[in-house]
């Protein structure tokens, strides 16, 4: 085979290349948005400055809220946790806002943060990735007094990373936690194994490729 008919086959092998890496990428099943509560719903007030835009993430991160465990479930507490953060952020790290672009809730409810236009303020060095935090504390210390994570709130982790995965054409694996990125326990030792190995799976069978 002389020179361009070799070239003119790499060519050929090499479209397919991109064109089937394009297709893994962008041909999850479509998934519905679930119920995402706006910012007015806790109170939010607008960022005191100006967030840069975030650009383009290609994984969800997920975090738990540390501290006193939280166990409530009704909408005025589970605001009033959520202001409690934001202020921390705001007041205590000298941010423009809630660090992270969702909350969900023990009971499987999830809350707009950070607008997701906007880099988050969850995980130092990829913050252009979305950043999703689970109220309560599942680390504890040392693992005691570490809470478990409901059934409502994973259905509600995986409803959401469905819908992102879809929207924004992320790739398997997609959902990643704190503790991969940066030396901390972040998400706790109760989050962390169902984020590796029973969200994945689900992901990974209930969004198969068409």
């Amino acid at each position: 085979m002389n020179y361009w008919k070799k070239l003119a086959v790499a060519t050929v092998v090499l479209y397919f290349i991109v064109a089937i890496t394009a297709f893994a990428a962008t041909s999850w099943r479509t998934q519905s948005q679930p119920i995402i509560l706006p910012r007015s719903a806790w109170g939010a007030p607008p960022p005191t400055r100006v967030i840069a835009p975030r650009g383009t993430g290609t994984r969800l991160i997920f975090h738990h809220a540390a501290g006193l465990p939280f166990a409530a479930t009704s909408l005025s507490e589970t605001a009033a946790e959520i202001m409690r953060i934001r202020n921390m952020h705001v007041n205590g790290n000298g941010w423009y806002d809630i660090g992270y672009h969702y909350v969900i809730d023990r009971a499987g409810r999830i809350w707009q943060g950070r607008h997701d236009a906007h880099i988050g303020g969850h995980t130092y060095g990829h913050n252009v990735n979305l950043g999703i935090i689970n109220l309560g504390n599942y680390e504890g210390l040392w693992g005691v007094g570490a809470q478990t994570v409901t059934q409502a709130s994973f259905d509600a982790m995986a409803a959401l990373s469905r819908w992102l995965a879809y929207r924004d054409s992320l790739s398997l694996p997609i959902v990643y936690v704190h503790s991969d990125f940066n030396n901390t326990a972040c998400p706790g030792r109760n989050m962390r194994g169902l984020i590796h190995n029973n969200l994945r799976q689900h992901l990974s069978i209930v969004m198969e490729r068409r």
